[in-house]
């Protein structure tokens, strides 16, 4: 007969809590022989630093040391921030322009078309100083009315 079958049979809670139990053992047991393995091959022990010994820092905000004077050095903390993210962005646009060497090419508005639109202009200007005499003359002011028209002057 082989060995197992010799054995007493253990339960499920046997076989898992003793597997887990003899898993652990061998764990503990690996790590100490590894920590004592490291022992002898390096003396170094860091020197730990009570708190009481450490340099006491100061807060970059200084709100319980200077209160007057944290807005002003929050203000003049942002205005370096955004000076100095204008003066990155100037100079990214400076680059992109140096190599920049489109340039359209345009043609001349012929005169005839240059003539149109300028008694265009012309003839709008009259038609508008001829309204703003008849709207003087009718009671408005120069302002527009919610109704299509100019409002009339209530005074």
């Amino acid at each position: 007969r082989a060995r197992s079958q010799r054995r007493p049979r253990r339960s499920v809670d046997e076989l898992s809590a003793g597997d887990a139990l003899r898993r652990e053992t061998s764990r503990r047991l690996l790590q100490l022989k590894a920590e004592r393995a490291l022992g002898g091959d390096h003396p170094f022990e860091p020197d730990l630093v009570a708190a009481r010994d450490k340099p006491h820092a100061e807060s970059k905000l200084r709100v319980a040391s200077a209160p007057e004077t944290y807005l002003d050095r929050l203000r003049r903390e942002t205005e370096r921030r955004v000076e100095h993210r204008r003066k990155l962005r100037d100079e990214q646009d400076r680059r992109q322009l140096e190599g920049a060497t489109f340039e359209p090419q345009t043609t001349a508005c012929p005169t005839y078309i240059k003539r149109i639109a300028r008694g265009m202009a012309l003839a709008r200007a009259a038609e508008k100083e001829a309204a703003r005499a008849s709207r003087g003359a009718a009671g408005f002011d120069d302002q527009d009315s919610v109704f299509g028209g100019e409002r009339p002057t209530w005074r």
